[in-house]
């Protein structure tokens, strides 16, 4: 069976060329090519067949000269070129030859005519009338339950399994759904696409013939009213059949929980806030994810009374995280608090060398400061300097003086620049410690 694509946009995997020939009626009488009654028609398709009778050509269209057969399809009796559309046939059986035409409209009147074309010139057919099935709703939205900040459950259920539609139909059930309910008008019978795109019209489809089930409606806006309908969509044009227009309006998802502090630390952080949702059987999450990157991470928060604490572990030094409260109820979030971004401390920028001095041709005093307090019980620091800024060769370790390390490096070049960095262990959590360097510094020795 040869396919071809038919009206509008649907030419698509199929030569199609400019229909020829605007004039109304047959050129011939039909002896030559035949249309036959249309007989098999769907929703958005059609089989159309015919007959070609070579021996019946008069000699001087049968001395071998090229042609092609096809079959016209139009809206019009008139086969006006500004609403039909041909397509050639290349395959046939006999005299007999078949072209499916998809995407049409449903519940629409239609005209076909075959023809045979010899050069620009074209023989056809009669012409044979048909309509399209039209569109049954043989689905109904229920009332809406799980209503969160941004989803909603809807039951949907089909009354008629054996009105669905050929498999050759493009036709998609399911529940239409936007927050301006003019749109959802039930007199409309074509959608525009536009609304789609703009995300003014929401759609989840259903699977047909499945007599029960239940459609989630995401991309919700917190604290919104939204119009919602069962629906059938038919066709790349959208022609649609709508059901009876409901409505819901979805949780507040601001105001609700708050987060009240974040202590950060250096490898963990600890958190508090506070609940003011009364709703029963509730689990609070903290979700959180490096800023940057997409992972969305979710740790139990602690209840007690309307207060929410955690200590946030396994987390990295020195990042940037994105933290949020939400509540949770049967595997649904039905309110989240706002979002709020923390970073954890870098060990290594509380240790802060200070500029040389006492400098002579041979020696300096170098000395650091560490503000951290990983810091505190550290008793000495190591130091590494040298000559190449990027390979610090020499080690020694610098005590602590009141609260800072100091050390008076000697036996040094006179004139020479030298490089220094401070290295010391912090403790970043109780049981857990690791070591940091500075910055660079530099100074230069004096001349002999």
């Amino acid at each position: 069976m040869s396919r071809i694509w038919l009206i509008a946009v649907l030419m698509c995997g199929f030569t199609v060329v400019s229909c020829s020939g605007d004039d109304n009626g047959q050129k011939h009488d039909g002896k030559y090519i035949v249309t036959n009654p249309v007989e098999i028609i769907g929703m958005t398709y059609a089989t159309l067949s015919g007959e070609y009778y070579s021996d019946n050509l008069p000699q001087a269209y049968a001395n071998g000269m090229p042609m092609q057969f096809g079959v016209e399809l139009s809206t019009s009796p008139r086969f006006e070129a500004n609403n039909s559309l041909s397509g050639y046939v290349d395959e046939l059986q006999g005299s007999h030859f078949v072209a499916t035409a998809f995407g049409l409209i449903p519940g629409t009147q239609y005209y076909v005519r075959t023809f045979l074309e010899f050069g620009a010139e074209r023989l056809y057919g009669e012409t044979q009338p048909f309509v399209t099935l039209p569109m049954e709703l043989i689905l109904s939205a229920e009332e809406v339950s799980g209503v969160s900040y941004d989803k909603a459950n809807v039951d949907v259920k089909f009354s008629n399994t054996s009105a669905l539609p050929s498999q050759y139909d493009n036709v998609m059930y399911g529940v239409l759904y936007s927050t301006e309910k003019d749109l959802l008008d039930s007199k409309q019978v074509m959608l525009n696409n536009n609304d789609f795109e703009q995300g003014l019209l929401l759609f989840t489809s259903a699977t047909a013939g499945v007599s029960s089930q239940k459609l989630v409606l995401d991309k919700l806006k917190s604290n919104t009213t939204y119009y919602y309908c069962a629906c059938v969509l038919c066709g790349d044009q959208l022609a649609c059949k709508l059901g009876p227009v409901k409505s819901f309006t979805t949780g507040n998802r601001d105001g609700l929980m708050t987060i009240d502090n974040i202590d950060a630390k250096f490898i963990y952080a600890e958190l508090t806030g506070t609940t003011h949702l009364i709703e029963t059987g509730l689990e609070y999450k903290l979700f959180y994810h490096e800023v940057g990157d997409s992972w969305i991470l979710t740790e139990d928060m602690k209840k007690n009374g309307n207060k929410l604490s955690l200590v946030l572990d396994a987390i990295t030094y020195g990042r940037s995280y994105e933290c949020w409260i939400g509540a949770i109820k049967n595997g649904y979030t039905v309110a989240e608090s706002e979002k709020h971004v923390f970073k954890t401390d870098n060990p290594a920028d509380h240790i802060l060398p200070g500029e040389a001095t006492n400098i002579t041709s041979t020696s300096a005093t170098i000395t650091c400061f560490m503000d951290a307090e990983g810091f505190d019980s550290e008793q000495w620091a190591s130091v590494y300097y040298g000559k190449d800024k990027n390979n610090l060769i020499n080690l020694t370790t610098a005590p602590r003086v009141g609260n800072q390390f100091v050390l008076t490096l000697s036996k040094l070049q006179p004139n020479t620049t030298y490089y220094y960095s401070f290295s010391a262990l912090c403790t970043l959590r109780f049981g857990y410690a690791d070591w940091f360097k500075s910055s660079v510094k530099s100074f230069t020795t004096l001349p002999e």
